[in-house]
């Protein structure tokens, strides 16, 4: 067992964790989104962003077609910026999706909020769980952050 004086910040094991989990892709999704500007260039990363990623084939949101069809005109360059940003990933392709529109999503996010709610029993069943949690201030963060995943879910 660790001390607590051996603790490390979750951030910078993340990658440890997805890799323990065979979550590679995700994370890689992840690095990719976050470093989306520099990878693509501001004016194209403020039209696009990586979706996933799946059977080495990078998906890229764009805003609409007209920028779909401008981006396909750049596959090689895109996909060339994109493979020289990891030199380990192996993306042998890029797709493109048309992104939703905001309003579409803003609609679905607020059905979904106001239709979910939590169950007694599965809060009490977590909170047993929590209850291992020492700190005080700890556990009551980790119980209202599970509080607003299970209302936002």
């Amino acid at each position: 067992m660790k001390k607590k004086s051996d603790l490390q910040k979750l951030s910078t094991n993340l990658q440890n964790v997805f890799g323990g989990k065979n979550w590679q892709i995700l994370w890689q999704t992840h690095k990719l989104v976050e470093h989306w500007p520099e990878v693509a260039g501001k004016t194209i990363a403020s039209k696009s962003m990586p979706a996933y990623i799946r059977k080495n084939v990078l998906w890229i949101y764009v805003h609409d077609s007209i920028w779909m069809q401008h981006l396909h005109a750049q596959k090689t360059l895109l996909l060339e910026k994109v493979r020289g940003f990891h030199n380990s990933w192996v993306i042998e392709d890029i797709r493109w999706l048309l992104q939703q529109s905001e309003n579409k999503a803003r609609t679905v996010t607020s059905d979904i909020r106001r239709t979910s709610e939590i169950d007694p029993e599965e809060q009490k069943d977590f909170e047993k769980i929590a209850a291992s949690v020492e700190n005080e201030q700890c556990r009551n963060a980790l119980c209202r952050l599970w509080q607003i995943y299970h209302k936002n879910r």
